[in-house]
């Protein structure tokens, strides 16, 4: 079910508008945010792949979002939740192996 909010204050049924209704109402000054419902309300570990993927590519988060079809805040909790901080090695290079 899609719905069209219009100023987070009224929502409607998205096939009783039509797009030119819409481009009125956003002409006029108004906010049109259609949000679809979606099955899939977790990450998958794709989705995660790619995540890590695109932030090795320095992507965006909105690029990321769009790219996945996820909220951007959705993609920046699961960054900061599961990031992870590589310590530079104690091993001195100079020395070599032997």
């Amino acid at each position: 079910m899609m719905y069209l909010y219009v100023n987070y204050k009224s929502k409607f049924r998205l096939d009783t508008i039509s797009e030119v209704s819409l481009w009125i109402l956003f002409l006029f000054g108004f906010r049109v945010i259609i949000k679809t419902s979606t099955k899939h309300k977790h990450l998958t570990r794709e989705d995660r792949i790619i995540i890590e993927e695109s932030l090795n590519k320095n992507a965006k988060l909105k690029e990321i979002s769009e790219h996945i079809g996820k909220d951007p805040t959705t993609i920046s909790k699961e960054i900061k939740r599961n990031r992870i901080e590589l310590l530079p090695s104690r091993f001195n290079q100079s020395k070599g192996v032997s």
